[in-house]
């Protein structure tokens, strides 16, 4: 399907040589590859835009994604500081649990309501449970090995 590609800036040349406006790629993968690559992700829901680091698990998660991307640079300056880069640092566990856009997830942290809390408001800390579901709040900090 032709369209008018002069609103990307193109000139009547270009224009005539690309009418056409698509992305698209195929992408095949080994199983077993893309698991050792990935840590393990189990009936979750992962967001564009998404960061998940090494030997992160994710079950029965929804993980909304990022508005935008860090550069690795901005991620560098992010450690160099002490801060925590959106996504999921390595090592951290998650289990039922929504992560709301940006969320920053820290190394080795552990979101698993292993005491069966049923309701808490921690929304001064980035997070709060209702019905025994951890939820993230959007653009939170969730730091370094924090247990939730």
């Amino acid at each position: 399907m032709e369209v008018d590609t002069t609103v990307l800036g193109l000139s009547k040349e270009e224009v005539e040589k690309k009418p056409y406006i698509a992305s698209m790629g195929v992408y095949v993968f080994k199983k077993e590859i893309l698991l050792n690559l990935l840590s393990v992700i189990e009936h979750s829901v992962v967001g564009i835009r998404s960061r998940i680091n090494s030997n992160v698990h994710l079950k029965d998660t929804v993980m909304l994604g990022a508005d935008f991307y860090e550069t690795e640079s901005e991620v560098a300056s992010l450690f160099a500081e002490g801060g925590v880069p959106i996504g999921i640092g390595e090592n951290t566990k998650i289990k039922e649990c929504i992560i709301d856009k940006n969320g920053r997830i820290g190394k080795n942290v552990i979101i698993a309501n292993s005491e069966g809390v049923q309701e808490a408001d921690r929304s001064t800390e980035g997070f709060y449970i209702r019905s025994g579901v951890t939820v993230v709040l959007k653009n939170s900090v969730i730091k370094d090995g924090t247990v939730i």
